[in-house]
């Protein structure tokens, strides 16, 4: 059975590969993280995926998490998605 992180980190995945037209080869070569903030009032969980493909998508990571963000907004999963600067959602 998947835990909570691994279970956000698939469908981060899925968004990707749907929102960014990557194959979910390439961004799990990212090594991209889903883990609970050192600050709470960063929320209970945070990805770096949107600085790592900044890199491959040649665009502003903060452009990236807000496509993301909307995407992971409509997931049951999720209560509220927020962006925190440079690009973390």
């Amino acid at each position: 059975m998947k835990n909570i992180y691994q279970h956000v980190q698939s469908i981060v995945i899925d968004e990707c590969v749907s929102e960014f037209k990557l194959d979910k080869k390439e961004i799990n070569q990212l090594n991209f993280v889903v883990e609970k903030p050192k600050d709470d009032t960063n929320g209970d969980l945070s990805t770096n995926i949107c600085l790592l493909l900044s890199k491959i998508l040649n665009n502003k990571p903060i452009t990236i998490a807000e496509k993301l963000s909307q995407r992971l907004s409509g997931h049951k999963e999720f209560i509220k998605v927020a962006i925190a600067k440079p690009g973390f959602v």
